[in-house]
């Protein structure tokens, strides 16, 4: 479980840094969808971790950890989509 929170703490880092490097519209746009994607990674950390929904059942649990992975997947394919197009587009 210290690895999901390590790992999540580092993909956020390196995304701030990347939205800091590079310039343009269509890289801002990709990289801000990124970061929203890490909202639900987060989301899927703090559930694994048991600090979300400490009480519930497993089924429950299982139905919100499918939610916050199919909220990933949307932005994080919206955003590698975005990350495709040419950045010199303004």
């Amino acid at each position: 479980m210290k690895k999901r929170v390590i790992f999540t703490i580092s993909l956020l880092v390196s995304i701030l840094l990347a939205f800091f490097l590079i310039s343009g519209c269509i890289a801002d746009t990709a990289i801000k969808k990124d970061l929203k994607s890490d909202i639900f990674l987060f989301g899927i950390t703090l559930l694994e971790l048991g600090m979300i929904s400490k009480n519930t059942e497993k089924d429950a649990k299982m139905k919100l950890h499918f939610l916050l992975l199919v909220g990933f997947l949307i932005v994080a394919h919206i955003a590698m989509i975005f990350g495709m197009l040419n950045i010199l587009i303004p």
